[in-house]
């Protein structure tokens, strides 16, 4: 498995990719794109972890996980499906963690356009589906850091 990206720790990506492949009944992806950012006061790092393999996407998007270090390797904070990059982990914050901003398949939202929501932190895990509540609707343009380009995407699965 090839890891595109940067993410802080590679060896425990890489566990849990193959754990979560195992679990789930599915030969691990060929590629992923990570990328390890700041997590504010409750976690000062996070990891993402684009699963763009055709185990783990549909019509409507990919997985994305959302890590944390834990005393194992890494811990399972979120894990959202429907999901199209970018991804960018949000100046804005709930209960001390970013909100994390994904692009979304067009029809899900009314209007024209690219659709873009954030998903809060509900204190033990992320929101896990961008079309419905807690999730909202961004109108305007938001601060953050990247976490998975499309560029990245593009690269690591030709899309």
């Amino acid at each position: 498995m090839e890891i595109i990206g940067f993410p802080d720790d590679s060896s425990a990506l890489m566990e849990f990719v193959l754990a979560k492949s195992a679990a789930s009944g599915v030969s691990p992806p060929l590629r992923v794109v990570s990328r390890s950012v700041s997590g504010g006061p409750a976690h000062p790092r996070i990891t993402m972890v684009n699963m763009s393999d055709p185990h783990w996407c549909g019509s409507g998007g990919c997985t994305l996980f959302i890590l944390v270090p834990g005393e194992d390797g890494l811990t399972e904070i979120g894990r959202i499906t429907l999901v199209h990059a970018p991804v960018v982990a949000l100046d804005t914050q709930t209960e001390g963690m970013p909100d994390i901003l994904v692009r979304v398949r067009s029809d899900y939202y009314p209007g024209d356009g690219r659709k873009f929501v954030a998903l809060p932190f509900g204190g033990q895990a992320y929101a896990s589906n961008p079309t419905m509540p807690p999730a909202r609707l961004l109108l305007e343009p938001a601060d953050g850091e990247i976490a998975i380009s499309e560029g990245d995407v593009e690269i690591a699965f030709g899309r």
